[in-house]
């Protein structure tokens, strides 16, 4: 291991200080992210790379926020002036909801970057990407970024690292 221009190289492959390993060779116009977008709490892993341009952290945040948080969804504020309260979510448009603060009595319009979709034990929810899109399932256990499911054709329980999950109708 080397170390050129604060950046180090092992194996001929670059890793800033920190230990984020950088591709110069991607042509990212080829890489459709919203088919891999990672949990809020995963991608606030690489908010400290200060190789990642800010206007694509914002952006990705912001495609996270947009895929999952729907009406009738319960939230967390995770920023702004609604901060630690709760709430539920009334309609969302152009990179905004409307939600009611059942603690204010009120109702905000907050942008989607600052809130965080909660799951409660027994939220019935079907996940909308890959491995296992389609799976209807009952909330176990929410406890970071893993959900524990009751899969309710098998029986059996189903760990699974936000898969991006939405509430069905009936939950």
């Amino acid at each position: 291991m080397e170390k050129q221009n604060k950046l180090w190289i092992f194996h001929n492959e670059i890793y800033t200080a920190d230990g984020y390993h950088l591709w110069n060779d991607v042509d990212s116009k080829f890489l459709n992210h919203l088919f891999c977008l990672p949990s809020h709490s995963k991608l606030e892993d690489f908010n400290r790379c200060n190789k990642i341009l800010i206007a694509i952290y914002k952006a990705t945040s912001h495609d996270i926020a947009a895929k999952t948080i729907h009406s009738g969804d319960h939230v967390l504020v995770l920023d702004g002036k609604c901060k630690g309260l709760e709430g539920n979510i009334c309609s969302s448009q152009d990179g905004e909801a409307k939600i009611f603060i059942p603690s204010q009595d009120l109702f905000h319009i907050l942008c989607l970057t600052e809130l965080w979709q909660e799951f409660k034990i027994s939220d019935s929810v079907m996940l909308t990407f890959r491995p296992d899109a389609g799976l209807v399932a009952f909330v176990l256990n929410s406890l970071d970024d893993v959900l524990s499911l009751h899969n309710q054709e098998t029986s059996m329980e189903v760990r699974n690292c936000f898969d991006f999950p939405t509430k069905t109708q009936t939950g």
